[in-house]
């Protein structure tokens, strides 16, 4: 198990540690890696997120639009819900422009608040849009006969349930994030920058493509490249592969960057890379043979040429 922050997390994770404890010894995992992308991630899981732009997928959550429509005069409050198809078509396309859907929820509180919200009690949050003040008095006009009822307010119905499965979530990313760290760090070593970089990306936008590009599985084994060090990582076996400053042998072997191929069908590209000689296998009976008659029947014709020569009188020494 590898020491340090990255053991403390993980047990806390297994045992229930409250998220923001294991958010702040994530930040400071990250500190120690120099990973800025983790940095920012638990930072901002802490803190809150400072729009709604960039907020990762999971944070946006599902709820009911609701209305609260009175008489007139203010009394005799009733509620009822409310939905995209019902909006004015001129409404409906200007929030389609801004990549708005009325029923999701960006949910950009620090987990501090989001437990605090999960622990009240109530089975239903009341959550006020950013679109309400505009939605209100379009409302007002033509969703409602304003001679008997108006619109008192619009506000998203989110329940508690969905809410205490953000928190999950949040917690299951943790248990990804210690898990994938471990399975790229040696055991007693600390996370490099690039697999909690790597990490972090895969947490937020789901694309393991990253993590991949990490660990690299050959034939009869797996090599997991060295990030940040001047180590290499050796690949062997048939077919293998290794991406990095690495080393892979054997037949069919192929490699990208700094590195070195060999064996039959091998491949190496990249600057400073090496295509290794075959190793030529030694020469059969008969084929030495052939070469040694070759070398007779040369050495015959230029003593039968030195033999004419001398005959006309021509001495070479």
């Amino acid at each position: 198990m590898s020491a340090g922050l990255l053991a403390q997390i993980e047990a806390g994770v297994l045992e229930g540690e409250p998220l923001p404890s294991l958010l702040q010894k994530c930040l400071v995992l990250g500190g120690r890696a120099g990973s800025e992308k983790m940095r920012d991630w638990a930072r901002q899981e802490l803190n809150g997120y400072p729009g709604i732009g960039g907020l990762p997928p999971y944070r946006m959550l599902h709820a009911q639009v609701k209305l609260t429509l009175t008489n007139p005069w203010g009394y005799q409050p009733k509620t009822t819900s409310f939905s995209t198809a019902q909006l004015p078509d001129q409404l409906s396309t200007f929030l389609k422009e801004k990549g708005t859907v009325l029923e999701s929820i960006p949910m950009n509180m620090g987990v501090g608040e989001l437990d605090a919200m999960a622990d009240s009690g109530k089975g239903e949050h009341h959550l006020l849009p950013w679109w309400s003040d505009m939605l209100l008095p379009v409302l007002n006009e033509h969703y409602v006969d304003q001679e008997y009822t108006r619109v008192q307010d619009v506000y998203w119905a989110l329940s508690n349930s969905t809410l205490k499965g953000l928190l999950v979530q949040i917690r299951t990313n943790l248990a990804e994030l210690v898990g994938e760290l471990l399975a790229l760090t040696p055991d007693d070593r600390q996370p490099t920058k690039e697999a909690a970089d790597a990490v972090t990306v895969f947490i937020l936008s789901g694309d393991r493509n990253v993590i991949t590009n990490l660990r690299q599985d050959v034939t009869g084994g797996t090599a997991v490249a060295t990030q940040g060090g001047e180590s290499p990582v050796t690949a062997a076996g048939t077919g293998g592969t290794a991406i990095g400053s690495q080393t892979a042998s054997s037949e069919g072997a192929s490699v990208v960057g700094s590195q070195v191929a060999s064996g039959d069908g091998s491949r190496a590209t990249g600057r400073d890379s090496t295509q290794a000689e075959p190793v030529t296998s030694k020469d059969g009976f008969f084929k030495r043979f052939r070469k040694r008659g070759m070398y007779v029947g040369i050495a015959t014709i230029l003593a039968a040429v030195v033999g004419v020569l001398q005959l006309l009188g021509w001495t070479p020494w």
